[in-house]
C-alpha cells in the first residue's frame, strides 16, 4: 500500500533511531537518475528533497549521482525570467534546477569525466572479443572512431563495436570496415537526407578531406543504408533523384 508522506517520514525516522541505538549507519544512492525521463526526473527529485532534505538524519546519508544539464533540462520548464522590473534591461533566466540542487543538497560534488588512458588497447581487446582472437582491428577503424568520437569512453567503444558486428552481418562482403566504421556516424545524417549526405557527407568532421569525394564511400554509403549490393546501390540514388525531378516538372 502506498504510504503517505507522513507515514513514510515516520518511517525512516524509526530506521535512524534503530540504526542510532545499534550503531550502525546507512546509505542509500539513487543512481541513473540521468536514464529517467523528464517527468520521472520531476518527481523523484521532488520524493527526495521532501523525505530527506527537510530533515536531518544522524544516521542515514543519501547520495545522488546526477548530470547537472540534465537536472536543468527537466526542469527547464519551470525557469524564470529576471529583469527587476526593468523592461529596458535585458532577461537573463533564473535556472530553476540548479536552484533546486542547492535547496537539495548539503553538501554538491564536481566529478571530472574520466580520462580513458591506453583507450586503443581496450579497443582492440574488446574487438577481438567480438570478432575472435585472430582478427584485429583495421587502423583506419581506429582513426575514424578516435576522431569522430568527442570521448573514447568504454560504453561508447562497446556500442560502437556492438554497430559494428550487426552492420557486418547484414552488409555486402565487399565493403570494407572503414566505410562501416564511417557509416556508423553518419546513419542519423543519412536517414535525414539520403542523397545528399551519400553523395556530399556533412558529418565527416577532421576526416573529410579523406573522404568527401571518395566514391567508393558513396557507394558504401549507399549500400549500407539501403541493404544492397554495393555495385547496384548508387543506381537506387540516381533513380530516385531522376523520379523526384520528374514529379517536380509534370
Amino acid at each position: 500500500r502506498e504510504p503517505s508522506s507522513e507515514q513514510f517520514i515516520g518511517w525512516i525516522k524509526d530506521i535512524n533511531t534503530s540504526l542510532k541505538e545499534n550503531n550502525r549507519y546507512l546509505v542509500i544512492v539513487f543512481d541513473n537518475m540521468d536514464r529517467l525521463p523528464r517527468v520521472k526526473v520531476q518527481e523523484l527529485w521532488a520524493a527526495i528533497h521532501t523525505f530527506f532534505s527537510e530533515a536531518n538524519y544522524t544516521n542515514i546519508t543519501v547520495i545522488v549521482p546526477f548530470d547537472r544539464a540534465h537536472i536543468q533540462n527537466a526542469f527547464q520548464s519551470e525557469d524564470i525570467e529576471d529583469n527587476d522590473g526593468n523592461e529596458s534591461k535585458s532577461k537573463p533566466r533564473i535556472c530553476y534546477g540548479n536552484d533546486f540542487i542547492n535547496k537539495t543538497f548539503d553538501i554538491v560534488f564536481s566529478v571530472p569525466p574520466p580520462i580513458l588512458s591506453g583507450w586503443k588497447n581496450y579497443f582492440r581487446d574488446m574487438w577481438k572479443k567480438a570478432f575472435g582472437p585472430d582478427v584485429d582491428a583495421d587502423p583506419d577503424v581506429l582513426q575514424i572512431f578516435d576522431k569522430l568520437t568527442q570521448e573514447n569512453s568504454p560504453r561508447k567503444i562497446i556500442a560502437f563495436i556492438n554497430s559494428f558486428v550487426t552492420l557486418k552481418k547484414t552488409a555486402d562482403s565487399s565493403i570494407e570496415d572503414k566505410y562501416i566504421a564511417l557509416y556508423i556516424f553518419g546513419r542519423e545524417h543519412i536517414a535525414k537526407k539520403p542523397f545528399s549526405q551519400i553523395l556530399s557527407p556533412t558529418y565527416l568532421g577532421a576526416l573529410e578531406f579523406l573522404y568527401k569525394n571518395d566514391q567508393r564511400m558513396q557507394e558504401c554509403m549507399s549500400a549500407l543504408y539501403y541493404q544492397l549490393p554495393s555495385n547496384d546501390a548508387m543506381d537506387v540514388i540516381f533513380s530516385n533523384q531522376i523520379k523526384k525531378k520528374k514529379k517536380k516538372k509534370t
